[in-house]
């Protein structure tokens, strides 16, 4: 398929997955007037704005595309190997290269981040806590290697993607009026962490593409940490509070400082509720 005339056509690659779907229904409600997102399937899809493409098949009868926004990889709910996030990134970087792209957006996590009391920064990630944040890294160090080792004039940038509301673990438990259990800190709070809605990153994205003056890893989340029991309450759900364990961190928190110089984020997108909207509005919660 071709995009329209004076539309530059983005490939989503991953458009299937749980933030894929989440995105597709924020920009089938609203999409951006210059951009035209085109969703690659591993399947045949019943999708207008849908094409069908794998790893190992042929780029001939894909659109030549400004950007390419990679979604896809292994997650620890998905079943596949970490490793996978390496290779996929790779497979990016060759199609980019194959349909002579201007800009790459790679999707990484806050979990390449040791937990810390203090606010995270994009220069601290040369440690990861766990077997998947490690991938992830393991994934950005590959996508500095193969730019070092090939001739290509696109450029990359990689997104520390918090929580998204709808799409996290929390979310996965949380129906309307199920008992979520939480830690409670000597604050008499619960934990707080990082999350960011799909309203909002659509918005972080589209910038992203368009600003191509951005390279290397930016933080993606709201501009503040959310209490969780205030999620918990916004949907609906009761919480039943136990003690916070020795060792356990209340708030981690990215730092948004870069994002924000990038794209003005209001602290209300760290509000439960808007974030509560938007999970709701992303068709995939609950």
């Amino acid at each position: 398929m071709a995009p329209e005339p004076h539309k530059r056509a983005v490939l989503v690659l991953g458009a299937s997955g749980k933030v894929g779907r989440m995105l597709r229904s924020i920009w089938r409600e609203k999409s951006p007037e210059d951009i035209e997102f085109i969703y690659v399937y591993r399947n045949n899809r019943n999708d207008q704005q849908g094409v069908v493409w794998q790893p190992g098949d042929p780029s001939d009868h894909l659109p030549k595309a400004h950007a390419i926004v990679a979604l896809w990889g292994a997650t620890p709910r998905s079943g596949h190997a970490f490793s996978e996030n390496a290779d996929l990134a790779n497979v990016t970087l060759e199609l980019a290269k194959a349909l002579e792209v201007e800009r790459v957006l790679h999707f990484s996590s806050s979990a390449v981040y040791l937990p810390s009391t203090k606010p995270l920064t994009e220069t601290i990630s040369d440690n990861a806590p766990n077997a998947y944040g490690q991938s992830k890294l393991d994934m950005e160090q590959q996508i500095t290697s193969w730019m070092s080792e090939n001739e290509v004039t696109f450029s990359n940038v990689i997104l520390r993607l918090a929580n998204v509301a709808g799409a996290d673990a929390l979310f996965t438990n949380m129906k309307p009026g199920n008992t979520v259990t939480l830690d409670r800190f000597a604050d008499g709070l619960g934990p707080r962490r990082s999350y960011i809605g799909s309203v909002d990153l659509a918005k972080v994205i589209e910038a992203l593409i368009n600003d191509q003056s951005v390279l290397g890893p930016v933080n993606v989340a709201a501009p503040k940490a959310t209490e969780m029991a205030d999620l918990a309450k916004a949907a609906g759900c009761r919480v039943e509070w136990t003690s916070a364990p020795d060792g356990a961190i209340a708030t981690v928190a990215l730092d948004t400082r870069r994002l924000q110089s990038i794209l003005k984020i209001d602290e209300a997108a760290a509000e439960a509720q808007h974030l509560i909207d938007c999970a709701k509005k992303g068709e995939v919660w609950p």
